[in-house]
């Protein structure tokens, strides 16, 4: 079975009117994005710093990683980029079901409230961590 057709098992791909994808968990997709946020918390526990870069597609997120973290300080950092900026990467990765940019522009957001925001339309990669560091290293009572 292709990584493809495996992921389809996990995850419905809805289509949209005007053509655009997104992502809908099912029961089994749900269940591993729900064992994934406790085992980064539990990495976290166990003393080590974690990053984690996800693309919010469950509408459940956020609340689920809020629960997962409780008794932590995660920083929450938005990194954005204007969505004809992310629907050209998207088509030039050449890996991606084109239209997922668009189906989860707003999905992937909404909802959230972040202590940090990083904006990589014109990729600035090194200004970004560099503001995310320097935000991390100012410690918790760096946040609003």
């Amino acid at each position: 079975m292709s990584t493809a057709e495996s992921r389809a098992r996990v995850l419905r791909q809805s289509r949209r009117q005007h053509g655009s994808v997104h992502v809908v968990a099912g029961p089994l997709g749900r269940r591993l994005l729900t064992g994934y946020r406790r085992a980064a918390a539990a990495l976290v526990r166990s003393g080590n710093n974690v990053v984690v870069a996800e693309c919010k597609f469950d509408p459940d997120g956020w609340d689920d990683w809020k629960e997962a973290l409780k008794g932590l300080a995660p920083v929450w950092v938005a990194v954005r980029c204007s969505l004809e900026e992310c629907e050209r990467r998207e088509r030039h990765r050449g890996d991606r079901l084109i239209g997922l940019a668009d189906g989860h522009f707003e999905r992937a957001h909404f909802g959230a409230k972040y202590d940090l925001e990083v904006d990589l339309t014109d990729s600035q990669i090194d200004e970004a961590t560099g503001s995310i560091l320097q935000f991390v290293t100012r410690g918790p009572d760096a946040k609003g």
